[in-house]
């Protein structure tokens, strides 16, 4: 086969159709990293909002970091889930759901981590058990509830308070309000 320089290396601004320069994807993702909007950054650098969203979730400009997509020191491993793992976790619930007591031998079933790892749970058998599947996803939504909770109370106190720019006036403890409605001095 003849070689026609078809496997070039085109990330970034080799590639023909690059719409930023490098420097300009950097300063993207450095904004949305800040919390800036897509719509705001996508009308200050005349693209469209798809084209923002793109560099963000890594569908362009792979090879750039993203840090919203480093892996955190604090979160556990998962670790595989091999067939005798697994039969393992069923023989611990004897067979049956954790929630609900249904037998779940001969039907579908989850194993599901009893406090997530999100939530600082460990990935061992004493934190596993063996879900049905409608009982799974009723634990998966709670789950997620807490998990959002927490990383929003996570961003609440990284972040710095805002001042607010209304600036209270007071009321004047000279003055009484009557019951009537008039206002005289004490």
């Amino acid at each position: 086969m003849v070689f026609k320089n078809r496997h070039q290396d085109r990330r970034g601004d080799k590639n023909p159709r690059a719409k930023f320069s490098e420097s300009d994807a950097a300063y993207i993702i450095s904004e949305i990293a800040k919390g800036r909007q897509q719509n705001s950054l996508a009308k200050e650098l005349g693209v469209s909002q798809p084209t923002i969203s793109d560099i963000c979730r890594g569908h362009s400009w792979k090879h750039l970091a993203r840090p919203w997509k480093a892996e955190r020191a604090d979160a556990t491993r998962r670790k595989t889930m091999t067939p005798a793992r697994r039969k393992r976790v069923l023989s611990v619930t004897g067979g049956c759901c954790a929630a609900c007591g249904a037998d779940v031998t001969n039907a579908s079933w989850v194993a599901d981590h009893i406090l997530p790892l999100e939530l600082s749970g460990a990935d061992e058998f004493s934190n596993l058990q063996a879900l049905c599947v409608p009982c799974n996803k009723l634990k998966t939504a709670v789950d997620a509830r807490d998990i959002g909770k927490m990383r929003r109370r996570a961003k609440k106190d990284s972040e710095p308070r805002k001042e607010s720019g209304l600036k209270s006036r007071g009321f004047s403890k000279a003055l009484k309000k009557k019951f009537d409605g008039t206002v005289v001095r004490r």
